[in-house]
């Protein structure tokens, strides 16, 4: 049987990196060498799915992806494995499909406990099994949503909110950490109006626009004058 071929924007959904930072990593720092059609378009191999996803894991763990780019996957398993302290990664197409729910639930309960380890911890598991869109698109603005509605009705306070944007903000800087900023990448200035302090949302946007490439000004809360956009 013919090894399956994936086009980019299919490739991308399945590693959870975004077109960009695939092409970067191809042409910059030879990362894959996926195969061409006809007409030049790319084509990735279940072998290049599963590189890049380990890529995805070892850069998420902090490494930079100009020194594990040309390592063998044995070596980026090994790293991946001693980051996470759990077995191997699996090829995308073998992973088990992640319960987002439960970590939401988790997360809301660490953020009532004022638990900033155990939230750091289910943050970087959903990154770990959602990828870098998923985890935003399916964990972190769940979250922020469920974390606004606890505080309308109350069931939280003000110091909860601000413990979990201080939390969400060190774990999305650490997320859009291996994605590079291009001289020529567009640039997204992100704030909140003036005298709204509730950045979560703000926060989110920044995480995406990043993840897909943007080059992020954050500027935080209530930093917009009334007039300006």
């Amino acid at each position: 049987m013919l090894d399956a071929r994936y086009p980019i924007q299919l490739a991308a959904r399945l590693t959870g990196l975004t077109t960009h930072v695939i092409r970067i990593w191809e042409q910059r720092y030879q990362a894959v060498e996926p195969g061409r059609t006809p007409s030049k378009h790319r084509l990735y191999s279940r072998a290049d799915l599963e590189r890049l996803t380990l890529l995805r894991d070892v850069t998420h763990a902090g490494h930079k992806i100009s020194q594990v780019a040309r390592l063998t996957e044995e070596q980026l398993r090994t790293l991946a494995t001693a980051a996470s302290g759990l077995e191997p990664p699996v090829p995308p197409a073998a992973t088990t499909a992640p319960a987002p729910d439960l970590l939401l639930e988790e997360c809301v309960a660490r953020v009532q406990a004022l638990d900033g380890r155990g939230l750091d911890e289910a943050l970087k598991r959903g990154s770990a099994t959602l990828g870098g869109q998923g985890v935003l698109q399916r964990l972190v603005a769940p979250l922020a949503h469920a974390l606004g509605e606890r505080w309308r009705d109350g069931n939280i306070t003000a110091a909860h909110e601000h413990f979990a944007s201080g939390q969400i903000r060190a774990f999305l800087a650490d997320l859009a950490r291996p994605f590079g900023r291009q001289a020529a990448a567009p640039a997204l200035v992100v704030a909140t109006p003036a005298g709204q302090l509730h950045e979560l949302g703000a926060l989110l946007v920044g995480a995406l626009a990043a993840n897909l490439g943007w080059k992020v000004i954050y500027l935080g809360a209530s930093r917009l004058e009334p007039g300006l956009s």
